[in-house]
């Protein structure tokens, strides 16, 4: 069933993108969210099999890169990961671009310890203060005296507006955190 609701949303998305194809042969462009690119990498090959006059170039970056690029007519397809900000729909409105969004999943962020870390629970306040650098090592919070290496990602991700939103409350991620590109 999510093949089919995947390729339903990306042939709705080519279909909104039919404007920008040539005669002969249609390039569309796609950029944007790095949690939904291996997703339609996947849809997009399936889509390409079955239309080979199609190709698709996808590009990752972050969600609020690929708004940008959408806004600027860098691309055809926005990927996001996130909502569209007041101030993106702004710029879209002046520059003459509407936004149709398409839902093709749903995610959720889940912070991960490894298997054999003794902690099993962590509270919203904690883990905002193990990303800010407060708590370091996890034996403020039932585990081993060990150091804590918190991992994140890019602040043009549209993962990380939402961990900032929800988990962070505007609270900075401390400089010593890893960043996750891909």
């Amino acid at each position: 069933m999510k093949r089919i609701a995947l390729a339903f949303s990306l042939l709705c998305m080519i279909m909104l993108a039919a404007p920008f194809a040539s005669a002969n042969r249609a390039e569309i462009i796609i950029n944007g969210s790095t949690t939904l690119l291996p997703v339609m990498q996947q849809a997009g090959e399936a889509f390409m099999a079955e239309n080979p006059d199609v190709t698709l170039a996808l590009s990752g970056g972050g969600s609020g890169n690929g708004i940008n690029a959408l806004n600027e007519a860098l691309c055809h397809i926005a990927m996001s990961s996130r909502d569209v900000k007041p101030s993106e729909v702004e710029k879209a409105r002046i520059k003459g671009v509407a936004f149709v969004k398409i839902p093709v999943a749903i995610d959720a962020l889940v912070p991960i310890v490894h298997r054999d870390n003794p902690v099993q629970n962590l509270t919203v306040e904690q883990l905002r203060d193990i990303y800010a650098g407060k708590i370091t090592r996890w034996s403020e919070v039932g585990g081993r005296d060990e150091n804590i290496v918190v991992i994140s990602r890019d602040t043009s991700s549209g993962t990380y507006e939402v961990w900032d939103q929800f988990v962070m409350k505007k609270v900075r991620v401390a400089p010593r955190a890893l960043l996750l590109t891909s």
